[in-house]
């Protein structure tokens, strides 16, 4: 897989989302959606009333607010084509950016277990550092769930 250190070299949104699209379609038996397909959905996706799309290093994080009594709560994903390293940094900054916005509960699904390290190593930090908690579950379709509930501890 393709990584860009963004200590070395930042890259722009649209960079970023169009490489890891193409390299989650490469890692795929079948492939949803052709590229162009895939790349429209995402920025018709970003333009949803609620969507908030936030650049963390060479990540892209695309998540949608709940509305009434799940206003606090967000689903969303990443693009990435960041270090692993940086990666998880990136992540643990947005997670900080999330609870300035008085989110307290952040959900995410991801299909291949190439992620699955990099969120055990979230998950120890958010341990480590503060009151925030983060589960790790495969479900019936074999995809890898990730509920985030951020506490009042500021996140390190």
């Amino acid at each position: 897989m393709k990584t860009v250190d963004s200590n070395k070299q930042k890259l722009t949104t649209p960079e970023i989302v169009v490489e890891s699209i193409t390299q989650l379609n490469n890692l795929q038996d079948e492939v949803d959606l052709p590229l162009e397909t895939a790349l429209l959905a995402i920025a018709e996706e970003g333009s949803m009333e609620g969507a908030d799309t936030v650049q963390i290093g060479n990540t892209v994080f695309l998540a949608h607010s709940g509305k009434g009594e799940n206003k606090n709560k967000m689903w969303g994903r990443s693009f990435n084509i960041d270090t692993g390293r940086n990666y998880i940094s990136n992540a643990m900054e947005y997670l900080r950016y999330l609870q300035n916005k008085n989110v307290t509960h952040y959900t995410t699904e991801f299909e291949t277990d190439t992620l699955v390290p990099a969120m055990q190593m979230i998950q120890k930090r958010l341990k480590k550092t503060s009151d925030s908690a983060m589960y790790i579950g495969v479900t019936e379709d074999d995809e890898y769930i990730v509920y985030v509930k951020l506490g009042k501890d500021s996140i390190r």
